[in-house]
């Protein structure tokens, strides 16, 4: 029961700070586009949400107020964090200007791409939105190609976050 709760509070935090900071953000920097518009529907159901919550707190599984305000500060954090260090990636690109935009763009990229049921981890959706919220200065296809690198740098981080724990664990704790 306890990793259920923890699965979906993981989850679920993560689409709500996502759609409210990064919904509004985008619709803020672009409400005159389709992008705009999307940001700022996700960003009401968003808010809609929190209520439903707070109504629900005689569930087992709703937390404290002071949990729901640290698991926010925690969230937000990361998701800023996430942000710089996206933005820090492709500023090695030369290939846009950094702006502060790009912190929501990519919070509410991710968002679509995780929302989207039709692709695994929002292969392709997310960099799509991305590349379509950001003004680039190559083409398309070639920023989604350097927007989708980053995802080979999670990927080869976790793999040696891993190694260092499989060698911590399987060689130097058992000796």
């Amino acid at each position: 029961k306890e990793l259920s709760i923890l699965v979906f509070y993981e989850n679920i935090w993560s689409v709500l700070t996502t759609s409210i900071v990064g919904g509004f953000g985008v619709y803020f920097y672009h409400r005159d586009s389709y992008w705009g518009t999307i940001a700022l529907i996700i960003f009401f159901i968003a808010i809609t949400i929190i209520p439903t919550i707070f109504m629900l707190r005689k569930k087992t599984y709703i937390l404290s107020f002071n949990s729901y305000i640290k698991i926010s500060m925690i969230n937000l954090s990361f998701w800023f964090i996430a942000s710089i260090s996206f933005l820090c990636y492709l500023s090695a690109f030369s290939i846009f200007e950094l702006e502060i935009a790009h912190i929501f763009s990519y919070m509410f990229s991710w968002l679509i791409g995780f929302i989207s049921i039709f692709t695994p981890q929002g292969i392709g959706v997310f960099e799509l939105t991305m590349a379509q919220l950001t003004p680039f200065s190559v083409s398309l296809d070639e920023s989604m190609i350097i927007i989708a690198g980053f995802r080979l740098i999670i990927f080869i981080s976790d793999l040696i976050n891993w190694l260092v724990y499989w060698v911590y664990k399987n060689l130097i704790h058992h000796s």
